[in-house]
């Protein structure tokens, strides 16, 4: 029966007899749910009294399956921070989170987190084992299933150094699994995505640092996730932002960029490897790009 109102090409359009029995009602639906800037109201003179208060009903009901539930309404995003080498949980980031959380805006849409794993600068013979990049990929997995600050709705990772590293190699094994991603959007600040030469000195000064190892120049590891992050095309799949240091003398520039023509950069200059992520309120550039950029990400 093709004489029913069109909600998305002529809303309101009037026909001579339109009875909701005989109409494609799921079609009629289907489209006021779709377009519902279109007041049902206007229906109202194509339908009898009995049969517009169905098709309000179906109307209504369909609005209220099709809602989140309240709980997931209101639940806030989660963002991941991840330390470097070296780094601890909290202290690598200071007073970052403290002045994120400031805005209201972000307060109100977002909760954080922070993944701590074993690391240190220097590892003694017979000192404490240092996990490699893809148990700790791994680890931040169970930590982003199991958070304390469960549930909530979509993940943010913000990594500093080897924590970007983690970050990348988790988002691949995600995709490589095939599991629904739950990362929108990753921040990257002075990342040493191709590697750092000064891991190759403290290589030699260490013993057995799986770490150190990995953040080689020429690491197998950096290549093959590189590869991987191309192939899976996972900048187009997560919102990526890279934040380097014009003063950086750990992670050269190109490193920290990933490649030349990256158009998804911002350059923070007179900042360090260090103190990148140690803004203080009068001097804040990187609170402002990540909270522009975690806005932008969420919609």
């Amino acid at each position: 029966m093709s004489d029913y109102i069109d909600a998305v090409r002529n809303p309101g359009r009037a026909y001579k007899e339109v009875n909701i029995s005989h109409t494609k009602s799921d079609e009629l639906i289907d489209a006021l749910l779709g377009h519902i800037q279109y007041d049902i109201e206007v229906l109202r003179p194509y339908f009898s009294p009995e049969d517009f208060l169905k098709l309000t009903e179906e109307v209504n009901r369909r609005r209220l399956v099709n809602r989140a539930p309240a709980t997931e309404r209101n639940l806030k995003d989660l963002i991941f921070f991840i330390h470097g080498l070296g780094g601890n949980a909290k202290a690598t980031w200071e007073r970052l989170p403290e002045l994120l959380l400031d805005d209201p805006e972000v307060a109100e849409r977002f909760d954080v987190d922070f993944y701590s794993y074993p690391t240190s600068l220097v590892r003694l013979p017979f000192g404490s084992r240092t996990p490699k990049i893809q148990e700790l990929a791994s680890g931040l997995d169970t930590e982003i299933r199991h958070s304390k600050k469960s549930p909530y709705r979509k993940v943010y990772l913000v990594g500093h150094s080897l924590g970007g590293l983690i970050a990348r190699q988790y988002l691949v094994n995600e995709i490589k699994d095939n599991k629904p991603l739950r990362v929108a959007g990753l921040a990257l600040f002075a990342v040493p995505n191709n590697g750092a030469a000064l891991a190759s000195i403290g290589k030699k000064l260490s013993s057995d640092h799986n770490q150190l190892k990995q953040l080689c120049e020429e690491a197998d590891i950096l290549e093959i996730l590189n590869e991987d992050w191309v192939r899976f095309r996972v900048q187009k799949r997560v919102r990526t932002k890279y934040v380097v240091g014009t003063q950086d003398a750990i992670v050269d520039r190109l490193s920290a960029i990933a490649f030349w023509g990256n158009p998804d950069v911002e350059t923070i200059t007179g900042k360090g490897h260090i103190d990148i992520v140690k803004p203080t309120p009068d001097n804040d550039l990187a609170v402002r790009i990540l909270r522009s950029f975690l806005l932008s990400a969420a919609g």
